[in-house]
């Protein structure tokens, strides 16, 4: 996935921004009246946006120039805040990766299209189809990250090919996938595995966050957000503690990028074989803040600069999708 800067023809990249302004518009109305209907929603946004962020921007260069493979997210986040949504805070993550080399502006909605809307609609969709078959929770999550990972990279090989082979597409699709497979099935499988565990958590302990985007009531005895203006309280300096559902994603994320950091520091990847080269940096006419870096500070620089940009779309967010919530209510009471 992440196409970078100067692969696809203009016409290509005209078309995917068009299709994906589409679904972002739609899933930032859908936020807004998630929002509306339960203001705890936002927190949990944020913190889904800084996820994917997270957890797509350790990327290993693939061999064909200006792609990468890497986990993607978006089907943990499609099952957890809703398809619609993904693809909204999806947007915003692409848009920051692509200021650290990672994908680009120009191929941004070719991106958000493979990585927000693809990968997070068929996550749901396998995640859906599982639970109406009877499958256990942690099983339909894990299969639904494994499949939306993998039709991640299907949907990029197939704009890859569309755009740079008009006249072979299906012969170049395969030679695209074969490229991303090697890297990609090992990645898949972890994706699996933080995807299953992930839900069950949830499923577990905060259950009615996974009904929230869907409108459907809490669970008989889940907490609910009251309507109510609540009543003034005293002074509690446990007030302001973070629950602990979200300390616990928030270790995990930590423990994430630890583990990236200790892997990039070294030089090497899990699977083997050096990494180095960012994507716009093999890209014509790409644009990278990271090009004049050695191989190994590139991915410190990388993985320093991802844990950064998980926060700062943590914490966006709310406020771009809060105030677009705001302005839409303020015109209703006119």
């Amino acid at each position: 996935m992440h196409i970078a800067d100067g692969i696809l023809t203009w016409q290509w990249s005209i078309a995917w921004y068009i299709v994906a302004l589409f679904f972002v518009a739609i899933g930032a109305r859908k936020i807004a009246q998630t929002r509306k209907a339960n203001p705890a929603y936002m927190s949990i946004l944020a913190l889904m946006g800084a996820a994917v962020f997270v957890i797509s921007v350790w990327h290993i260069p693939v061999a064909f120039a200006g792609t990468s493979s890497h986990p993607n997210g978006t089907a943990l986040a499609a099952i957890i805040i809703g398809p619609l949504a993904t693809a909204a805070i999806t947007s915003i993550v692409l848009f920051f990766q692509a200021f650290l080399g990672h994908g680009g502006i120009t191929s941004l909605g070719a991106n958000l299209i493979s990585l927000g809307v693809v990968g997070g609609f068929v996550g749901i969709s396998i995640y859906m189809l599982l639970k109406k078959l009877g499958a256990s929770v942690w099983l339909a999550a894990g299969v639904a990250g494994f499949v939306g990972d993998l039709s991640t990279y299907a949907c990029t090989a197939l704009q890859l090919a569309v755009s740079l082979n008009p006249t072979s597409i299906g012969q170049h699709w395969e030679i695209y996938m074969l490229g991303y497979l090697p890297t990609q099935i090992p990645l898949a499988i972890l994706e699996f595995a933080f995807t299953a565990a992930a839900v069950q958590y949830i499923q577990v302990h905060r259950p009615e966050i996974l009904t929230w985007w869907r409108g459907i009531p809490a669970i008989a005895g889940a907490p609910t957000v009251s309507s109510k203006p609540s009543e003034p309280k005293l002074s509690n300096p446990k007030r302001h503690r973070i629950d602990r559902f979200t300390k616990y994603v928030l270790i995990t994320m930590t423990l994430m990028v630890a583990i990236m950091l200790v892997s990039t520091y070294v030089g090497v990847n899990v699977f083997g074989g050096k990494m180095g080269g960012t994507d716009s940096s093999v890209a014509s006419g790409g644009f990278s803040f990271l090009t004049h870096y050695t191989m190994v500070d590139e991915y410190v620089v990388f993985t320093i600069g991802g844990a950064a940009g998980g926060l700062v779309v943590g914490y966006l967010l709310p406020s771009v999708f809060g105030q677009l919530s705001k302005r839409k209510e303020e015109k209703q009471t006119v």
